[in-house]
């Protein structure tokens, strides 16, 4: 990662803070995509296991289990992004069909809302009924837009 090299580079060895801070972009950046390629050197071995197939096989078809499967994940992982960058990488390594990713990138948006709830399990009533607000929103957004799915997949397509 030649990227991640040259930011480190003009981090320790350039003081002023415009080329260090130049420095500091292309380390973020070079980070961020060692971290894609390390995870999508993790998730190859998946392609292999027959359970795993079939999942994606049984999402293809139906897109309620995709949402549920996304939702499941993303609140187990507790983080959005790292749940979409997996879905890129196996829709990258062709993994996972338009079909099923979709949905299960409407499910991480399901899926988010668990911090809310778990933040306002100590918190007032006020508190409660906005992570409330937040999961009953999210939940008419993938409602809508799952009706609208088999347009939006043909349009990608």
């Amino acid at each position: 990662m030649p990227i991640l090299a040259l930011g480190a580079f003009l981090i320790f060895f350039f003081k002023r803070s415009k080329i260090n801070n130049i420095g500091r972009i292309l380390f973020g950046v070079g980070s961020l995509f060692f971290g894609l390629e390390f995870m999508g050197d993790a998730v190859k071995p998946l392609a292999s296991l027959d359970g795993f197939k079939q999942l994606m096989l049984d999402m293809s078809s139906n897109p309620i289990l995709a949402v549920i499967v996304g939702a499941g994940l993303t609140a187990l992982v507790q983080s959005s992004s790292a749940t979409i960058g997996i879905l890129q990488e196996f829709y990258q390594q062709d993994l996972i069909s338009l079909n099923a990713a979709i949905p299960v990138l409407l499910g991480d948006n399901i899926g988010t809302t668990i911090t809310a709830i778990l933040a306002s399990l100590a918190g007032s009533i006020a508190a409660k009924r906005a992570a409330l607000v937040h999961v009953i929103f999210n939940l008419i957004g993938v409602i809508i837009f799952t009706i609208f799915l088999p347009v939006v997949i043909h349009l990608i397509s």
